[in-house]
């Protein structure tokens, strides 16, 4: 799933206060290519109606990476940069999308690959072919691309909701007794929302929350033993938490999202003051069952459903400012 720049914004707004993150102007662009949302670290190429150096670039990305190649051609009108024939290779060679600041042309197969393209707009003149023009001029931003706009920043940013460390999963793991021992980072994002409000939310009232706001999710949420105040209680989860300082741990111990890989999940959540805000941080310690030894796809399994509850908690939050106040 393509990381939305909605999210984006959302999760980082104390950046776009600061410039770190920052919004292209989206009208100037238009979207073409067959996938209209994309994100990944930024090559650049700057050359003025010329696209030898672009091919150059092109080609050079050996390793595939999911990058998205910016082309700074000052914004001609008269020449265009990149043809279907480069925008295949590119595809090929592994780039998930293009941004132009000039022309393109072959539309029409353009748009039947699958990479996402942006461009200044359309020229049926192709460019010269003399070479020069200047390859990796600021490499090393991050963009993210999709139908709401176009988002640049100096570092790849987390989304509102879980987001997974690029850490290779045998990496990240420790063999214990009872199986593979697994930490990740799940979701780290600052909120509009303040620190208690949203801890209420989302663990203090939760039992009430989220049957309410999400039934497609929860059917019901009720405690086995104690209640929301009382350490040690049990819903379909083991809670332990520190009320004043808005942390809580807690272990799931059955239930769907432990499938046949995990023995149990312990889970530590941290809501802390921001500019904006809140800082929501959770990590989890994924713990396999004796004997299995469980992929990256099984540790970011029910990672659409943790970033919908996220998303709903705060969107509920601030559309009812009087919850939890």
């Amino acid at each position: 799933m393509p990381t939305e720049t909605t999210d984006v914004c959302d999760a980082n707004s104390t950046l776009l206060l600061t410039g770190e993150l920052r919004v292209l102007n989206h009208q100037i662009f238009k979207s073409y290519g067959g996938c209209p949302a994309f994100s990944g670290h930024v090559v650049t190429v700057k050359s003025f109606e010329d696209n030898a150096a672009v091919a150059q670039a092109v080609f050079a990305n050996k390793n595939h990476d999911p990058n998205v190649l910016v082309v700074d051609a000052g914004g001609s009108l008269r020449r265009s940069m990149v043809g279907s024939i480069l925008a295949q290779i590119a595809h090929n060679m592994g780039w998930v999308g293009i941004l132009v600041n000039g022309c393109i042309r072959d539309i029409d197969q353009i748009n039947a690959i699958d990479i996402g393209v942006r461009a200044l707009g359309t020229v049926p003149v192709r460019s010269s072919k003399k070479g020069g023009g200047e390859k990796h001029v600021t490499d090393g931003d991050w963009v993210c691309a999709d139908s709401n706009g176009i988002l640049v920043s100096n570092c790849e940013l987390s989304v509102l909701g879980p987001t997974y460390r690029p850490i290779p999963i045998h990496e990240n793991a420790t063999e214990i007794l009872c199986g593979f021992s697994y930490t990740h980072t799940i979701a780290d994002y600052t909120s509009p929302v303040e620190v208690w409000r949203l801890f209420e939310a989302h663990y203090l009232d939760d039992h009430n929350f989220l049957p309410k706001f999400l039934p497609h999710l929860f059917d019901s949420v009720e405690f086995v033993v104690g209640d929301s105040t009382a350490v040690g209680s049990i819903k379909l989860l083991k809670l332990s938490k520190d009320v004043n300082n808005h942390y809580i741990k807690y272990t799931t111990i059955e239930g769907g999202l432990l499938e046949d890989k995990w023995d149990h999940i312990v889970y530590e959540i941290k809501i802390e003051p921001s500019i904006t805000g809140s800082h929501f941080k959770m990590i989890g310690h994924y713990h396999a069952k004796r004997g299995v030894k469980p992929t990256e796809e099984d540790v970011q399994f029910g990672r659409d459903a943790l970033k919908d509850m996220h998303k709903a908690v705060q969107e509920t939050l601030l559309l009812y400012p009087h919850l939890y106040a």
